[in-house]
C-alpha cells in the first residue's frame, strides 16, 4: 500500500494478513501508526453483476492519545467510560480498495479530530497565559 502518513511523507509498504482486506489494513496501520481497534466492518453490494459496486463502512475506536488529549469520556450519569470512535465509508468495484479507502477515511477523521482538539487546547493555553500576563500588568 502507498499512502501519506500524518507527517506528510509518502510511504510504500506491504503486509500479510488473514485475507486481502486484513493485509491492506495492516499495511495502512504500518504507515499511519495510530493505535485503533476495528469495531465494525460491513460490506454491501450496491449494484448487481460481475462489476458490482461494493459499499464498505468501517468504525474504529481510538486507543491512543496525543499529549493531554484524551480519547475516553465518562457518561455523566452512569459513569460508563466510552472510547471515541470514528466511521468511514467508501464504494468501489474492488472490495479491497473500497475497504482500504473506508479505513483511511475513518483514520483521517480521527486524526482531524485530534488536530482540532490539540489546536483548541493550545489556543486555550495561550489565552490563559495572556490573561495571567494582563493580570500581572494590572496589579503592578
Amino acid at each position: 500500500a502507498a499512502s501519506t502518513g500524518p507527517d506528510g511523507v509518502q510511504r510504500t509498504t506491504s503486509a500479510v494478513g488473514t485475507g486481502p482486506v486484513d493485509a491492506a489494513y495492516k499495511a495502512v496501520q504500518q504507515i499511519v501508526q495510530v493505535p485503533v481497534e476495528l469495531t465494525e466492518y460491513s460490506l454491501n453490494a450496491v449494484t448487481e453483476g460481475i462489476d458490482a459496486l461494493a459499499n464498505t463502512r468501517v468504525q474504529v475506536a481510538d486507543l491512543g492519545t496525543v499529549g493531554n488529549v484524551g480519547n475516553r469520556s465518562a457518561h455523566p450519569q452512569t459513569g460508563e467510560v466510552r472510547t471515541a470512535s470514528y466511521s468511514g465509508t467508501s464504494a468501489d468495484t474492488d472490495v479491497v480498495v473500497a475497504s482500504a479507502k473506508a479505513y483511511v477515511n475513518a483514520l483521517n477523521k480521527l486524526l482531524g479530530m485530534r488536530a482540532a482538539k490539540t489546536s483548541v487546547d493550545a489556543a486555550a493555553s495561550s489565552e490563559g497565559e495572556s490573561e495571567s500576563e494582563a493580570s500581572k500588568v494590572a496589579s503592578a
